[in-house]
């Protein structure tokens, strides 16, 4: 989507703010496409250009030069994703979707140096989000319990006659898109208008040590927390094979 096209070029721009990409001053992607056309998607996820003019082009030496500094500047780029996701990108929904195309017998093509997590990563980031969410809720004077070991939802809170279900969502990116299991969205659909999400982005990950250490982070509320189907994108789904009497499976 045009917006996330955006976001993401602004994001490697920033990160290259500091570097001497090309000589000379490198340029706006122009392709003059039709509008809507593939070209428009170009534009917008440009993060630097050079421009040579017709009938002058450069030497091979100063092309060799300008190879080099776009190939330094991709190395850069990746590096900053090695560390932090870009914009709208989520390491565990890429983790999830993943495991859905592997219970399908989906073979995907390897992904590139990109931030990933593994499950025990994204089980640090989760408890940290929950143990941020809970002295968030304590402090307003609530009575929080973690029943997300049995419940669809992760936090219960009780304050003199209100009750809160609370959904938490810990990510090392900025938070725009998290996982859902459709019991948490059936649940929290029949829970409005008690119910909230709590989103923790920017977890910072520390995977020096023999365990993975997750600390700070952003937290946002919503609530009462409706759950819109057009926000919901499915990645995978249960499918009941018919029998041979034509019955389901």
């Amino acid at each position: 989507p045009p917006h996330v096209l955006r976001a993401r070029a602004d994001w490697a721009r920033a990160v290259l703010r500091d570097r001497r990409v090309a000589r000379p001053t490198p340029t706006p992607l122009r392709l003059r496409d039709r509008p809507g056309g593939l070209g428009d998607g170009y534009e917008l996820g440009d993060v630097v250009s050079l421009h040579y003019a017709d009938g002058a082009i450069p030497d091979d030496d100063a092309l060799a030069e300008d190879v080099l500094a776009f190939a330094e500047a991709l190395g850069a780029v990746y590096a900053a994703e090695r560390r932090s996701p870009p914009p709208f990108a989520s390491p565990e929904l890429e983790l999830a979707v993943e495991v859905a195309d592997a219970a399908a017998g989906k073979r995907r093509r390897a992904r590139g140096a990109g931030f990933r997590t593994d499950a025990e990563e994204i089980r640090a980031v989760e408890r940290h989000a929950v143990e941020l969410a809970r002295a968030h809720y304590e402090a307003l004077g609530w009575r929080v319990r973690d029943v997300g070991a049995t419940k669809p939802y992760d936090l219960e809170l009780r304050r003199a006659e209100e009750r809160l279900d609370v959904e938490v969502k810990g990510t090392t990116s900025d938070g725009m898109v998290v996982t859902l299991t459709d019991g948490e969205v059936r649940h929290h659909e029949n829970a409005y208008p008690r119910n909230a999400l709590v989103v923790v982005s920017r977890i910072s990950l520390d995977r020096s040590g023999a365990v993975p250490r997750a600390t700070l982070g952003e937290l946002r509320e919503i609530t009462p927390w409706r759950i819109a189907g057009a926000d919901l994108r499915p990645i995978a789904h249960r499918y009941a094979v018919p029998s041979r009497d034509g019955g389901a499976g």
